[in-house]
């Protein structure tokens, strides 16, 4: 997908300035002034900032994400990439410790949400050649929806109610998902097969991983879609040591309900 591979290039180069910097640019209790002052001085934009433990949230709000306009959403998927490029830069040069960076743009008008979430881990892995620059793009997280319900992580606030930041559990919960609708998004006749079917983060409980299906599929093609949500999986699973999921339970519409393991394919 093109806005994905846009931001990993621009977020890759200049994170190459900001991680060679020896002394913290940005000090941990200034982190959040830090980022907000850096969106609205680069990208006049406004936007809420917090730290949660471990997890850095930039919430901004962009009109015109469905702007039929050519040149209008150029310039607002420039200002998405502007912020995370501030959160990114921001936290490379920071002594706070952190995890996971999530930035959140919203428009208001339609309650549509855009969210990038990267763990910092991941950057620097790419910038010491611990990884690829492919397997760094694999582990990038893309989440659009359309409303606060689907989200997981309400539109109007930058975290949730409860104020928990993100743990791996999360993080590789949500990567699955991104990375088997970005399939579906990039693939126009799987996603008429399987239904336009979307799926959505819902949370795990030890070794179960829970996912919810928008659309009932048709009997003959949930062999297909389990191959896919295993194999991706799979692959996924394999990049990290923190958790390894077991199993997948997909809740579906009206009730229909599946279950795939995992173990056989680690």
């Amino acid at each position: 997908m093109m806005i994905k591979h846009s931001f990993c290039s621009s977020i890759l180069l200049l994170s190459l300035f900001a991680f060679s910097a020896c002394a913290p640019s940005y000090p941990k209790e200034k982190i959040t002034e830090s980022v907000k002052s850096i969106i609205k001085k680069e990208y006049n934009l406004d936007g809420e900032a917090k730290l949660v433990g471990k997890t850095l949230f930039l919430d901004v709000k962009l009109p015109g994400l469905i702007s039929t306009e050519a040149k209008t959403l150029t310039k607002v998927l420039d200002n998405v990439q502007g912020a995370v490029l501030a959160v990114t830069r921001v936290s490379l040069s920071s002594d706070a410790d952190i995890e996971f960076l999530i930035v959140s743009a919203g428009d208001p008008s339609w309650k549509l949400n855009m969210r990038v979430i990267q763990r910092l881990e991941d950057v620097k892995g790419f910038l010491y050649q611990r990884i690829s620059r492919s397997d760094y793009e694999d582990r990038l997280i893309l989440e659009i929806n359309s409303n606060e319900k689907e989200t997981g992580r309400p539109a109007k606030t930058i975290v949730p109610e409860d104020g928990n930041e993100m743990d791996m559990h999360e993080f590789i919960g949500r990567l699955i998902v991104s990375q088997i609708n970005m399939l579906s998004r990039n693939n126009p006749f799987l996603s008429l097969l399987l239904g336009d079917s979307k799926l959505e983060y819902l949370g795990s409980k030890d070794e179960e991983l829970m996912i919810s299906l928008s659309n009932y599929l048709a009997p003959k093609t949930i062999p297909l879609f389990e191959e896919i949500i295993s194999q991706k999986s799979s692959n996924i699973i394999k990049k990290f040591t923190e958790w390894k999921p077991q199993r997948i339970k997909i809740l579906g519409d009206k009730g229909q309900n599946i279950l795939i393991n995992l173990n056989s394919s680690l």
